[in-house]
């Protein structure tokens, strides 16, 4: 997988923002099956979501899903569940700051 734990939580992000597009035509109401957002470079797993949490986690800044037992000791957990967890993590993570920041711009323009 990727080696930046910042850089991968980006890419997968936009990854599961696709997978939620497509899946949002078909009827499955467990919800997509999404990858992953944890920091840990060498994840792979992969979490089920229910659809109306993805419509708003994935619009969220600075929220991640993560698989059960992948958050990080700093960060808060929003919601855990046995499939999927909630995670933020603390407001000096690089991945939060450049997200604020991104969000911020576009809420200007």
């Amino acid at each position: 997988m990727l080696s930046d734990p910042v850089r991968k939580r980006t890419l997968l992000r936009d990854v599961n923002r696709r997978i939620h597009g497509v899946n949002s035509s078909l009827v499955e109401p467990s919800g997509p099956q999404l990858h992953c957002e944890c920091a840990r470079t060498d994840c792979t797993e992969r979490v089920r979501v229910p659809r109306e949490i993805c419509d708003h986690v994935l619009a969220e800044v600075g929220t991640f899903i993560v698989a059960p037992g992948h958050e990080l000791g700093d960060e808060q957990v929003l919601v855990g569940g046995a499939t999927f967890c909630l995670v933020v993590p603390p407001p000096a993570d690089p991945v939060c700051a450049d997200r604020r920041a991104s969000a911020s711009l576009r809420a200007c323009a």
